[in-house]
């Protein structure tokens, strides 16, 4: 995974490797998940349609722009930079990180609003032979990296 803030510069052999760029949301989407993110099922319309595990390869920082329709999970493999200015809520059934998720960074807090929905039933991570379970957000080998405004005193 990519590990460049923690001063590793190589991917794990094992990690699909990509050239170092960074997309937008949707551009990442547009290249990475051709079909895109909701597909409905054959011969059925619904306004449920199924949800997808979306994967950000090893290599790739992914700015998340917008909020993306709700995932079956996310795999944090790159770098995924929440970017500040806009609202975003991110709803998955789970998110692993063995890149780098961030929102803030040391010289500058994130002021927007993050909201991190986990939801379903069926989608559970089992990776390096540890089973997460569902409705997790794990960081194995990788770096979740959060700093936000400070709150106001209420008092």
């Amino acid at each position: 995974c990519d590990r460049s803030l923690l001063g590793a510069k190589e991917c794990p052999a094992a990690m699909p490797r990509q050239p170092e760029r960074t997309l937008r949301w949707s551009e990442f989407v547009a290249e990475f998940v051709p079909d895109g993110l909701v597909e409905p099922p054959p011969g059925v319309s619904s306004s449920r349609p199924p949800r997808k595990v979306v994967t950000i390869p090893c290599g790739l920082r992914v700015d998340l722009d917008e909020s993306p329709p709700p995932l079956a999970g996310l795999y944090v493999r790159g770098h995924l930079h929440v970017v500040d200015g806009v609202d975003i809520t991110l709803n998955t059934g789970f998110v692993y990180v063995c890149g780098v998720f961030s929102a803030g960074t040391p010289l500058k807090a994130h002021y927007s609003d993050l909201r991190v929905v986990l939801s379903g039933k069926t989608s559970t991570v089992a990776e390096a032979g540890i089973d997460y379970g569902s409705k997790t957000f794990a960081t194995f080998g990788g770096l979740t990296y959060l700093r936000g405004a400070a709150c106001p005193q209420a008092w």
